[in-house]
């Protein structure tokens, strides 16, 4: 697995730290190239945006974002 994904899942705020980087480093190296996208996309986002999809359970208006962010929470 590409440590820069690890890296990118610390945020600097422990439950998002701990969430991002308990499920990505269980799954992400099986998943398609497609799925990996798009947790790379998530990654991508503001940790105030993180925070709210993530912990708040607010959902993304990007389906895809949206799915990953479904995927995360059911962890």
């Amino acid at each position: 697995m590409s440590s820069d994904i690890l890296y990118r899942c610390r945020r600097g705020m422990l439950e998002l730290d701990l969430l991002l980087e308990s499920r990505v480093a269980l799954v992400y190296p099986q998943q398609t190239a497609e799925w990996q996208g798009q947790i790379a996309r998530l990654l991508e986002l503001e940790d105030d945006v993180l925070w709210r999809y993530l912990i708040v359970g607010e959902p993304s208006s990007d389906p895809e974002i949206e799915q990953v962010c479904r995927w995360i929470r059911q962890a």
